[in-house]
Order: structure tokens, then sequence, then C-alpha cells
């Protein structure tokens, strides 16, 4: 039951197991040489990195192939303070070539328009995905970006398991997932084995199995699902404000 231990209190029992550290030894060995192989095909690759645990595991390991790569960090608008603290520790310490891509259409302008997650209607989410989309496509168009890794966990939700290549070719892009089938324990082991940082809105996270915890974006619809706008509103309770004043249906929800 090691699951419904603190995070920290977790890692280190099990960072301490030879048997997860050879496991973990194992996973990292056979997924570099996959990550090189794959590289050798790119002129000008990238990575899109959100601080999550996975997405900070993948940008650790790829940093050892190609250090300079571009790194793309995608805000919408709906940011933990925390998330941007880490944004800049990494991008100092670890001499991040870091690009963020802000959006000018943020959360909160598609939640005014379209209302909190429940009332949101099949089809409403097309047009700020395209936006959003958009932004992406004019970054990797600037810089000329022919591939881009991303943390993909192929056990996080039901629209990931559907993903079953961790290789595929979208127009002149080349979409890799080298972590599609680690598990979101496998990162956690990686990231306490090599004593990676992690965002703290994971220790903030109440009453959520570690593995499922996320970091993302406080205004996220997946917020509902997991309560956290319940924790966003004790833990964040500017941003809970800011969120329940834009959107005042928010409230019905807590």
């Amino acid at each position: 039951m090691l699951e419904h231990l603190d995070i920290r209190e977790y890692g280190g029992i099990r960072a301490k197991t030879p048997s997860i550290q050879q496991e973990t030894q194992k996973r990292t060995r056979e997924t570099l040489k996959k990550m090189k192989y794959w590289m050798d095909d790119f002129k000008n690759p990238s990575i899109s990195y959100s601080t999550g645990v996975d997405s900070t595991t993948l940008l650790h390991l790829i940093l050892k192939i190609k250090p300079d790569i571009i790194v793309f960090y995608h805000d919408y608008g709906a940011t933990y303070p925390s998330t941007y603290e880490m944004l800049a520790k990494l991008e100092k310490e670890w001499n991040l070539n870091l690009y963020r891509i802000v959006s000018e259409t943020t959360i909160l302008d598609i939640y005014k328009e379209y209302g909190a997650a429940s009332n949101i209607k099949p089809g409403s989410w097309t047009k700020p995905l395209t936006i959003f989309q958009n932004n992406m496509n004019r970054a990797v168009e600037k810089f000329k970006v022919d591939a881009s890794f991303r943390g993909l966990l192929n056990e996080e939700s039901v629209a990931r398991q559907r993903i079953r290549d961790q290789v595929y070719y979208d127009k002149n892009l080349t979409i890799c997932y080298p972590l599609l089938n680690w598990t979101k324990k496998d990162v956690w082991d990686y990231t306490f084995i090599n004593n990676l940082p992690y965002n703290d809105v994971y220790d903030k996270q109440d009453g959520i199995p570690f593995y499922k915890r996320r970091t993302g974006i406080w205004a996220g619809d997946s917020a509902i699902e997991y309560g956290r706008w319940v924790w966003l509103k004790k833990h964040y309770p500017e941003l809970y404000n800011k969120l329940k004043r834009d959107v005042p249906e928010v409230g019905g929800f807590i």
C-alpha cells in the first residue's frame, strides 16, 4: 500500500530498493537506445515540456542525447506559480534552450465563452484547440522543427490508451512518445533514483493517490474529475477566486 504514503516517503523507499533500481536502469538503457536511434533521422528535433514528472523525466533523458534541443513550453494562461518557478530553475541549472509559446486565447477566455467544463457542448472545443495547435504550428515553423518528443504515458487516460505507435508522422512533423509504455510509478522511480526536481504542486494534491496527480493547468476541465478545484481553493485561494470571478458556475462544483 505504498501508494498512500507521502510522495517523498514513497520515493525514498522505492529508490533504495535494489530490484527497483535494476528495473529502472534497464528501462532507461532501452529507452535511451531507442531515442538515439530515432534522433539520427532528425535535423532539428524539439521536446514539449510541461514541468510534469513524466515530462521532466523525458527532458532529463533527452538532454543526455542532445543538450541543445529546443524545449517548448506552452503557456495557456492558467499556470501554477510553482510551474513558472520550476521553468526558471531548470532553464538556468540545466541550461535549457527554452522557448515559451504564450497563447493569446487563454483557458479562462474559453470558459468565459463556453462555460465551465460540465457545460461545454460537444464540438465547442474545436475552435480553441485549433488556436492552441496554430500557436504550436507557428513555433514549429519559426524554428524549422522536424520532430516533437512528448512525455505522454499510455495509462494516463482512455484517449492516450488509444495511441498505439510510439512514432507517427503528422504532415512535416514526426511525433515521438518514448515513454508511452512507462507507468506513472516507473516515472516516479526514475525521478527519485536520479534525484530529479519535481513541481511542488504534486505535494499539494490532498487525497489524490500520487500516481494520479497532475500539474497541467489549474483551470483545466480534468480538475473537476479529480477534485482539483477543491485543493485549488485550499492552497491557491487567489487563483480559485479569479476562476470563480471569471466563471461563476465553478462555485457549484465545490
